[in-house]
């Protein structure tokens, strides 16, 4: 606590020069600087200790088998669960089991393919090279004479 009563001594003497610094007649630059720095140092322990400070506490408090810990994990499942979820049309569904239903109902026409125009696309664009003659040739099943 003497580290903590000690850096916050330190920023406000700090301050102070900084202050008696820039409202001084004569402007020394480097002076000023060099203060802004040490200000800035002294901030930095301050924030060390605060940050060390929380950490022991969460420490004491959070890492037993706590209220302070359940209550922490239970807020954590709260927001990473859906308790609603609109259809396409925007209506709300609030059932867990109609939840998923919708979820898989997405995916799977998301990822089925649709056939649409391209079928009729395709076959347009390919032309037969055999002619029906020649498909009937190789269709038939072979003689004993040709084998």
């Amino acid at each position: 606590m003497t580290k903590q009563q000690n850096s916050q001594k330190l920023i406000e003497e700090n301050r102070q020069k900084l202050e008696e610094a820039m409202s001084s007649q004569e402007h020394n630059q480097e002076l000023i600087s060099t203060i802004n720095t040490n200000l800035l140092l002294a901030y930095k322990v301050e924030e060390e200790f605060w940050k060390q400070r929380s950490r022991q506490l969460w420490l004491a408090l959070g890492d037993k088998n706590s209220g302070y810990f359940h209550a922490i994990t239970r807020g954590r499942t709260v927001i990473n669960k859906f308790s609603v979820i609109e259809i396409q049309d925007g209506v709300p569904v609030y059932e867990e089991a109609g939840i998923l239903k919708v979820i898989f109902e997405y995916f799977q026409t998301l990822f089925t393919a649709n056939e649409g125009a391209r079928a009729a696309t395709i076959k347009e664009s390919i032309k037969p090279c055999i002619s029906p003659e020649q498909n009937q040739f190789l269709i038939n099943t072979l003689t004993e004479k040709e084998i």
